[in-house]
């Protein structure tokens, strides 16, 4: 048997000559490959496998972990992710990704905790904090929204009340802010525009009260007041 025929085996579940003694690594390589290319089932398949042999094998709860949290199974993604934590605190990756279940499914207190440990860990050797920030797609949009009409009067606001939602929501923004020192432009871009609506809206009470809301002003404002500190302290 070659080894793609060997591989489309093992992800199908099927028995082949020798499987038992397939080497984890390469159980967990098939698993990987399979979740990058959304086989969902199949990864969850392999790397459940590798639990039944390692049942504390950390990567292999994360991927697992991961394999859930794409299908939107959030409960089950942060039971995994809580048993690799559990083997190892010291990985960025499990906290980011324990993280983003727990503010899938409203858990702030519990999202905040991981996403601080995260960024206090180094969250990835490969991407920059400012490269998960710019992950939320609405940000995205409000930044190029902004970029494209530069030429907006100073009495036009950019950002819609559903922007401002979607912004104090943003937690990892939060943590983000509060702990590093953010270099990026384009979030500098989005937070000088932020913080001018938030003037705007506070200026034009009682209607500009009620579009912000209690819950949520104090989130914006110290987000965008924290985000120019930084700025102002790391300028070059």
């Amino acid at each position: 048997m070659n080894r793609s025929k060997r591989r489309a085996a093992i992800a199908s579940g099927r028995d082949t000559p020798g499987a038992a003694t397939v080497a984890i690594p390469e159980l967990l390589a098939v698993a990987n490959s399979a979740y990058q290319e959304r086989r969902l089932a199949d990864a969850e398949i392999i790397c459940k496998q590798i639990l039944s042999r390692a049942p504390s094998h950390a990567t292999c709860l994360n991927l697992l972990g991961v394999v859930y949290q794409a299908s939107a199974r959030h409960r089950l993604a942060i039971k995994l992710f809580i048993k690799a934590i559990a083997v190892d605190d010291l990985d960025a990756g499990f906290h980011y990704n324990i993280a983003c279940s727990y503010q899938a499914t409203g858990e702030q207190i519990a999202a905040t905790e991981h996403f601080k440990a995260a960024i206090t860990l180094g969250m990835s050797e490969k991407r920059s904090l400012e490269e998960f920030i710019m992950e939320n797609v609405v940000l995205v949009r409000c930044i190029d929204r902004i970029a494209s009409r530069s030429w907006a009067s100073e009495k036009e606001s950019l950002l819609t009340a559903e922007d401002l939602t979607t912004i104090a929501q943003d937690i990892l923004l939060r943590c983000a802010l509060e702990l590093d020192v953010i270099h990026g432009a384009p979030l500098e871009l989005l937070l000088t525009n932020l913080r001018s609506t938030l003037l705007r809206l506070a200026a034009a009470e009682p209607s500009g009260a009620a579009q912000i809301g209690d819950d949520r002003a104090p989130v914006l404002c110290f987000s965008a007041t924290m985000f120019h500190q930084r700025i102002y302290f790391c300028a070059d």
